[in-house]
């Protein structure tokens, strides 16, 4: 036990030292400082477990010694040892916090009892100090403890809270999900007994839950499906199988029955038992219909192609093999549908072989380029029969603009081309028939078109004799032989160009348009019938449009019908006695954009009868007519994308009208 000892008076030192050999060897550290400020420097430095202290210092008297000492070891038990035997500074200085309180030389067995009292209550302190500070230390463990179990605790009460949001918001997911999924969901007892409907099954029927509980919902199903529909109910119950079934169910709202499938699955028991249904109504009705819908189209489809002998077909662009073939094509190509699709080997075996080559080069061509494509082809049937057949085909692209396959469709136009080789003959037959008119009509002109070139052949031989005189005079008047030399050129070019005229007319060419000018045109047409105007006392009239458009068409041809329209207003006046005879030819633009021509004669007319068969063939009001004139002019008109027609005038005669489009560069 570690002691200090302040005491000045050396004697009182030893005694107290001689006081304390009472205790055991080895019990006592005694150290000695006789001065009050040596005293507290010594406390400052080291720990002491008590203190002897003597009141009257050199530097220090009384309760403030003892005061000082306490402010400078708080905790250190402290005895008082005085000369002094007096029992109110006793009083004040065990008040104070003094240990004890101790007359020195009064009793040795006191200071030793003091002492030891000190080191007890000091130890004691300490196991009391240390006793606090293991439970306090086991109440803050504990304390911690109780914390972290406490936050582990609110954690789970967290979690738990979390874990029971998360199922109230998945029972109103999964109610929401019922109750607004698209079909009518239930639950069912085994027999079928119902236990739940969903709100979309109580607004379709109109049965609340109550209604529809037990066998309730059988009131809605159609009567010629419900039989049915139960059998296979109770033989799915048997089984526990998965039901599957459609039926039609009643709309509450308008009485109508639309079909539904109706499908559940079975909840069983550990034992395999059967607890529960639970199944959902699908409306079907719309699809059925489309579907119905659909297969009516493909009958239609086939059908029309059959009509139509139309096949199709589709061509994967990477295997190069058929993906689809219609029955139509298959008939198409002498193919019996029944026997399955042919390989596309075996159409092309039935290809013409001289039409097979290219058509090859085509499919390869379109497969390396993705092109769409069409062409014409031959085929050659069992029987040998040959047909011709036209294809069109369309490159299917897919989101990366690859090529995946090739669509198309394939028609028989074996028939048109028969006709078009028809209509070929027959065009080469009005050709060659228009030819034949033209001869006619010539031939009936053949005295105007004698007039017409004897006239510039007598000019070219008065001129010729007048030249040859002024030659032979002396001196020779060349003046006017030059001048009678151009009138010799004049004449025989006028003969040249009627004569070229007429030539053009009975000339047999191939047709073809160009474009031309009417008011020039019919200016050549007067130039061949001048003569026969003046012949039968015709006048004639022009009134030409300055500004008429162009049209695109046959010279020749379109001659052939202005001469044809002028040469019958000359023949329907012939008779007309009382009135002059006068022929007017007009040209205009029209409001359609198209250029017309109208013929317009003050002739005997036409009576109704007539007007509506002029335009048939042999159809003639002239006893010495043909009555090809008109059927072939209204042909050629025809031909050009025209029209012609004949219109009773307010007064006498009749007039012809025809319009060809304007010609577009």
């Amino acid at each position: 036990m570690k002691t200090l000892l302040v005491e000045d008076n050396p004697a009182d030192a030893r005694l107290i030292c001689e006081m304390l050999k009472e205790l055991p060897e080895g019990t006592l550290q005694l150290q000695q400082v006789g001065r009050l400020d040596s005293a507290m420097e010594r406390l400052r430095q080291e720990i002491f477990d008590v203190v002897l202290l003597d009141l009257g210092l050199p530097d220090a008297q009384g309760m403030e010694t003892l005061t000082l000492i306490q402010e400078a070891s708080r905790s250190v038990p402290i005895v008082v040892l005085t000369g002094r035997d007096d029992e109110r500074l006793a009083f004040e200085a065990l008040r104070a916090g003094a240990q004890d309180y101790l007359v020195k030389g009064r009793s040795d067995s006191q200071l030793v009892r003091a002492i030891r009292y000190a080191v007890e209550r000091k130890q004691a302190e300490e196991e009391v100090r240390r006793l606090n500070e293991e439970l306090e230390q086991r109440v803050a463990e504990r304390t911690a403890q109780l914390q972290a179990t406490n936050q582990e605790l609110l954690k789970e009460i967290a979690d738990r809270r979390q874990v029971e949001e998360a199922l109230r918001r998945s029972e109103r997911e999964l109610r929401d999900l019922i109750e607004n999924v698209p079909g009518m969901v239930f639950i069912a007892l085994p027999g079928p007994s119902n236990a739940f409907v969903s709100r979309r099954w109580r607004e379709y029927t109109g049965l609340s839950a109550e209604d529809t509980k037990g066998l309730g919902w059988q009131s809605v199903v159609h009567p010629q499906d419900l039989e049915r529909h139960m059998e296979k109910w109770r033989a799915c119950s048997a089984s526990g199988g998965r039901f599957e079934d459609e039926a039609r169910f009643r709309r509450a709202a308008d009485g109508e029955y639309r079909c539904f499938l109706v499908r559940a699955v079975a909840l069983r028991d550990n034992t395999e038992n059967v607890l529960k249904w639970y199944g959902v109504l699908t409306d079907i009705e719309d699809r059925k219909r489309a579907g119905e819908a659909l297969r009516r189209s493909e009958a239609y489809l086939v059908e029309a192609q059959r009509l139509s002998r139309t096949g199709s077909w589709a061509i994967d662009n990477l295997t190069g093999e058929i993906s689809h073939s219609s029955e139509e094509l298959s008939r198409l190509y002498g193919f019996d549908p029944k026997s399955g699709t042919p390989s596309l080997g075996e159409f092309l075996e039935r290809l013409h072989p001289e039409d097979r080559d290219r058509v090859l080069q085509e499919l390869e061509s379109a497969r390396r380029t993705g092109k769409d494509f069409d062409m014409h082809h031959r085929v050659v049937l069992p029987d040998g029969t040959t047909k011709y057949l036209y294809g069109t085909a369309h490159a299917v692209i897919n989101s990366s603009g690859g090529v995946t396959e090739f669509v198309g469709s394939i028609i028989d136009v074996t028939e048109r081309k028969r006709a078009e080789e028809e209509r070929a003959k027959l065009h080469q037959l009005e050709a060659d028939l228009a030819h034949l008119s033209r001869v006619s009509m010539v031939g009936e002109l053949v005295a105007s078109i004698a007039h017409e070139v004897n006239q510039p052949i007598a000019g070219v031989v008065m001129n010729g004799i007048a030249c040859q005189r002024w030659l032979e005079v002396d001196p020779p008047n060349l003046d006017e032989a030059r001048e009678n030399a151009r009138r010799i050129v004049r004449d025989g070019e006028y003969a040249g160009d009627v004569i070229a005229r007429v030539r053009s007319l009975v000339r047999k060419t191939a047709a073809a348009k160009v474009r031309l000018d009417m008011n020039e045109l019919i200016q050549d047409v007067i130039a061949l019938v001048r003569s026969e105007l003046l012949r039968n006392g015709v006048t004639l009239l022009t009134e030409f449009a300055d500004d008429l458009s162009p049209v695109l068409g046959d010279r020749v041809e379109l001659q052939q019908v202005v001469l044809n329209l002028v040469i019958n207003g000359i023949e329907a006046m012939t008779t007309v006695e009382e009135r002059s005879r006068r022929l007017v030819i007009k040209t205009h633009n029209d409001e359609a954009g198209q250029v017309e021509v109208a013929v317009h004669d003050s002739g005997i007319g036409l009576d109704p009868q007539s007007k509506e068969r002029i335009f048939d063939a042999f159809y003639t009001t002239k006893p010495s007519g043909m009555g090809m004139g008109l059927s072939i002019s209204r042909s050629i008109v025809q031909n050009h994308e025209g029209r012609l027609w004949a219109v009773a005038n307010d007064g006498p005669g009749t007039t012809f009208h025809f319009t060809f489009p304007k010609y577009h560069p």
